[in-house]
Protein backbone atom coordinates (compact mmCIF):
# COMPACT_ATOMS: atom_id res chain seq x y z
CA UNK A 1 0.00 0.00 0.00
CA UNK A 2 2.90 2.37 0.76
CA UNK A 3 4.32 1.85 -2.73
CA UNK A 4 0.99 2.81 -4.29
CA UNK A 5 0.83 6.03 -2.24
CA UNK A 6 4.37 6.95 -3.30
CA UNK A 7 3.47 6.22 -6.91
CA UNK A 8 0.41 8.49 -6.80
CA UNK A 9 2.35 11.19 -4.97
CA UNK A 10 5.06 11.17 -7.62
CA UNK A 11 2.60 11.36 -10.51
CA UNK A 12 -0.04 13.73 -9.16
CA UNK A 13 0.86 15.56 -5.97
CA UNK A 14 4.58 16.28 -6.33
CA UNK A 15 5.06 16.33 -10.09
CA UNK A 16 7.05 19.47 -11.03
CA UNK A 17 6.15 19.21 -14.72
CA UNK A 18 2.44 19.13 -13.89
CA UNK A 19 2.84 22.14 -11.59
CA UNK A 20 4.63 24.12 -14.32
CA UNK A 21 2.01 23.12 -16.89
CA UNK A 22 -0.85 24.22 -14.65
CA UNK A 23 0.95 27.47 -13.94
CA UNK A 24 0.99 28.37 -17.64
CA UNK A 25 -2.53 27.17 -18.38
CA UNK A 26 -4.90 30.03 -19.32
CA UNK A 27 -7.88 28.08 -18.04
CA UNK A 28 -6.58 27.89 -14.48
CA UNK A 29 -8.73 30.21 -12.41
CA UNK A 30 -11.10 30.06 -9.54
CA UNK A 31 -14.75 30.64 -10.10
CA UNK A 32 -17.65 31.14 -7.77
CA UNK A 33 -20.20 29.27 -9.87
CA UNK A 34 -20.53 26.68 -12.58
CA UNK A 35 -22.01 29.18 -15.04
CA UNK A 36 -18.99 31.49 -14.70
CA UNK A 37 -16.59 28.57 -15.16
CA UNK A 38 -18.43 27.38 -18.28
CA UNK A 39 -18.48 30.90 -19.72
CA UNK A 40 -14.76 31.30 -19.11
CA UNK A 41 -14.01 27.92 -20.70
CA UNK A 42 -16.16 28.61 -23.75
CA UNK A 43 -14.69 32.08 -24.28
CA UNK A 44 -11.13 30.78 -23.93
CA UNK A 45 -11.92 27.99 -26.43
CA UNK A 46 -13.39 30.49 -28.91
CA UNK A 47 -10.32 32.75 -28.62
CA UNK A 48 -7.94 29.83 -29.16
CA UNK A 49 -9.88 28.55 -32.19
CA UNK A 50 -10.03 32.00 -33.81
CA UNK A 51 -6.34 32.72 -33.18
CA UNK A 52 -5.35 29.34 -34.64
CA UNK A 53 -7.42 30.00 -37.76
CA UNK A 54 -5.81 33.42 -38.22
CA UNK A 55 -2.30 32.02 -37.70
CA UNK A 56 -2.93 29.20 -40.16
CA UNK A 57 -4.24 31.58 -42.82
CA UNK A 58 -1.33 33.97 -42.30
CA UNK A 59 1.16 31.13 -42.65
CA UNK A 60 -0.42 30.14 -45.93
CA UNK A 61 -0.38 33.70 -47.28
CA UNK A 62 3.02 34.76 -45.93
CA UNK A 63 4.99 31.57 -46.56
CA UNK A 64 3.29 29.25 -49.07
CA UNK A 65 2.28 31.78 -51.71
CA UNK A 66 5.74 33.39 -52.05
CA UNK A 67 7.40 29.95 -52.04
CA UNK A 68 5.01 28.80 -54.77
CA UNK A 69 6.05 31.79 -56.86
CA UNK A 70 9.79 31.76 -56.11
CA UNK A 71 10.74 28.08 -56.00
CA UNK A 72 9.86 27.26 -59.66
CA UNK A 73 12.26 30.03 -60.73
CA UNK A 74 15.20 28.05 -59.36
CA UNK A 75 16.55 26.15 -62.38
CA UNK A 76 17.36 22.98 -60.46
CA UNK A 77 13.79 22.68 -59.13
CA UNK A 78 11.63 23.81 -62.01
CA UNK A 79 7.98 22.79 -61.68
CA UNK A 80 8.85 20.58 -58.71
CA UNK A 81 9.26 23.79 -56.68
CA UNK A 82 5.48 24.22 -56.62
CA UNK A 83 5.08 20.84 -54.98
CA UNK A 84 7.86 21.56 -52.48
CA UNK A 85 6.30 24.82 -51.24
CA UNK A 86 3.91 23.15 -48.80
CA UNK A 87 6.42 20.78 -47.11
CA UNK A 88 8.95 23.60 -46.80
CA UNK A 89 6.24 25.77 -45.26
CA UNK A 90 5.46 23.01 -42.75
CA UNK A 91 9.13 22.74 -41.76
CA UNK A 92 9.39 26.53 -41.33
CA UNK A 93 6.21 26.53 -39.25
CA UNK A 94 7.50 23.72 -37.04
CA UNK A 95 10.77 25.54 -36.45
CA UNK A 96 8.90 28.66 -35.39
CA UNK A 97 6.68 26.88 -32.90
Amino acid sequence: MRIWKEFIKGIWKENPVLVLLLGTCPFLATSSSLINALGMGLSATAVLICSNIVISLLRKVIVVVPLTILLPKIPALGVMGVFLAEPISNVIGAMGS
